[in-house]
């Protein structure tokens, strides 16, 4: 049985990218099958600023702890963020500042200049819109796609298997058929997800 930690990283609750995550929690839920926790950062409290950096550890935080523990549980992670000047929101560094933590998601080990990776064996998905077109957005250089999926996930030893990206948000190509296509292909993902084997 999989088992899939959803993270809802657009801001804005009334959003189209809230949609989308609400629409994969739902198919992924109707499949019948699977296991599947959500962070949604629209709705949660928390100090997403790393104050000290990593010279010294910030107080406890019962949210963040908790969904430490949920990337520990999880054998992959689902992302659904925007883009916004070639990047995503501040919530979510916030959440990666937070959350993929020395200890957690990797380590350090004298000698080596890469860190090593705690979270190997572990796949991600990401659901991504864009004002910008897909394509300028999925290769500009250190594209936001890119940095999440080699610099941010990778480095912590999990593999993006899926990128699913809606781009050209807002502009005359973006009708609501073009919007429900890209919804019917996160349905999909989220029913495969559901129905994966554990492990795979």
């Amino acid at each position: 049985m999989s088992r899939t930690l959803l993270l809802a990283a657009h801001p804005d609750p009334d959003s189209f990218g809230a949609a989308v995550a609400a629409t994969y929690r739902a198919a992924f839920g109707a499949a019948g099958s699977g296991e599947l926790r959500m962070h949604d950062l629209a709705q949660t409290r928390f100090d997403p600023v790393l104050r000290f950096g990593y010279r010294e550890r910030m107080e406890p935080d019962a949210t963040v702890d908790g969904w430490q523990d949920d990337l520990r549980w999880a054998e992959h992670l689902v992302i659904e963020f925007p883009v916004w000047w070639t990047t995503f929101p501040a919530t979510l560094t916030g959440w990666f500042d937070r959350v993929l933590t020395p200890g957690v998601a990797f380590r350090y080990e004298p000698g080596r200049h890469a860190p090593v990776p705690l979270l190997g064996g572990r796949t991600a998905s990401l659901l991504v819109t864009s004002r910008a077109p897909g394509f300028y957005t999925r290769y500009v250089p250190n594209s936001p796609v890119r940095l999440v999926r080699r610099h941010i996930l990778g480095l912590c030893g999990i593999r993006t298997t899926d990128v699913l990206m809606l781009g050209g948000m807002e502009l005359p190509s973006d009708t609501p058929e073009r919007r429900n296509g890209f919804l019917s292909d996160v349905r999909a993902l989220a029913h495969r997800r559901a129905k994966a084997t554990s492990g795979s």
